[in-house]
């Protein structure tokens, strides 16, 4: 099929090209409607005799981190955490559902530096609901894994770590995506919906036309002598 006939096609078809680009562009709405959330937390550990995030002492820092560490692993069944760049999203690695926790990395890529005694929790996903609720459910696991590895290792009242939530309560944001993203899922979807648009009209032009040719060919019986009605003329 050359173009030039694809183009006679789409001008005789035009309707189904309008109602396909249509459809296209209502996909594209709905698919803004949809969007992400967003929430994280930080669950810092305070060194024992310590009230507040960042009193504790340069000496006391090594060991806090260490055991942040050891609560990360614990979280993570001992298996090593997916991570991604210290200033990427999980929903701009390509997540729009998903709970990353994680030892804050200061450090490169290949070379991680843990400096912080904190864990640090992501969320996004379909609703505020959903990324405040796995929010609470990660940061409440966390407490639990430091709350029992001090238990099992005997540790004393006195020498306990504590931690505390950084915001306490969930701060949900929405994610939207940036223009450029948003021009360029619409013009392939204008594509996509153009291309299915004119393969359709296509189908359609060719099914109407093979109508037309079977009724062209239709031959109606001869009237037969029996069938004429009494008194015509013979």
């Amino acid at each position: 099929m050359t173009t030039r006939s694809l183009l006679a096609i789409a001008g005789r078809r035009w309707y189904v090209i309008v109602v396909g680009i249509a459809l296209a562009l209502f996909a594209f709405v709905l698919l803004q409607q949809e969007g992400a959330y967003t929430t994280q937390a930080r669950v810092a550990f305070i060194g024992p005799g310590t009230t507040r995030v960042g009193q504790t002492d340069d000496g006391k820092l090594e060991t806090l981190t260490a055991f942040a560490a050891a609560v990360e692993r614990e979280y993570h069944h001992g298996k090593q955490s997916d991570r991604t760049s210290e200033n990427a999203t999980l929903y701009g690695a390509g997540l729009n559902e998903g709970v990353q926790v994680l030892l804050p990395n200061t450090g490169g890529q290949w070379q991680m530096t843990f400096a912080n005694a904190a864990i640090d929790i992501s969320v996004v996903g379909p609703t505020p609901e959903w990324v405040s609720d796995r929010r609470d459910a990660a940061v409440a696991r966390v407490q639990a894994i430091a709350t029992r590895l001090q238990q099992q290792s005997g540790v004393a009242p006195a020498e306990t770590i504590t931690t505390t939530v950084i915001p306490d309560a969930p701060q949900v944001g929405r994610i939207w995506s940036t223009k450029s993203m948003e021009a360029r899922a619409l013009l392939v979807l204008v594509l996509i919906g153009g291309s299915l648009s004119l393969g359709a009209a296509a189908l359609v032009d060719g099914a109407v036309s093979r109508r037309r040719l079977r009724r062209a060919h239709t031959v109606r019986p001869p009237v037969t002598a029996a069938a004429r009605p009494a008194g015509g003329t013979p």
